[in-house]
């Protein structure tokens, strides 16, 4: 994909008991093969133009999938942050250009980040215990 804004990106996901006004939105488009890229560069056009005006708006990144899907993971204020956004005028030309790259109906979820692991150096005690805690194989 080309990038549209050159500056490096990094997005952090945050459990939701560490921030007290952060809603996640995971949005997954599955896409017909042949419109991969083309989704993909529509997506993040939008998302460095458009979107990032919306009131509520925190940060997104896009993902695209061996499935032949593209993932959105949006922070927001709240959730009416999402519905507002979702009622935007603008948003009726971006929807009506997605549909035609799309091959299936969009998945959108508000989800909670539960808990957030991060690696840790393992320690021999460490792997012993994961493997007794691991499902005996027959």
């Amino acid at each position: 994909m080309k990038t549209l804004n050159s500056r490096p990106r990094q997005m952090t996901i945050v459990a939701d008991g560490d921030r007290h006004s952060t809603v996640t939105e995971v949005v997954k488009l599955p896409v017909k093969p042949e419109n991969l890229q083309r989704m993909l560069d529509y997506v993040q056009k939008w998302h460095e133009t458009i979107i990032p005006g919306l009131p509520g708006f925190q940060g997104a990144a896009l993902l695209s999938s061996t499935t032949n899907a593209v993932l959105i993971y949006l922070h927001w204020n709240s959730k009416e942050a999402i519905v507002d956004a979702s009622h935007d005028s603008r948003m009726a030309s971006y929807f009506a250009g997605l549909l035609p790259m799309l091959s299936s109906s969009p998945e959108v979820h508000v989800c909670s980040v539960e808990k957030v692991i991060e690696p840790k150096q393992q320690s021999a005690h460490m792997e012993e215990e994961l493997a007794e805690a691991a499902p005996a194989r027959a």
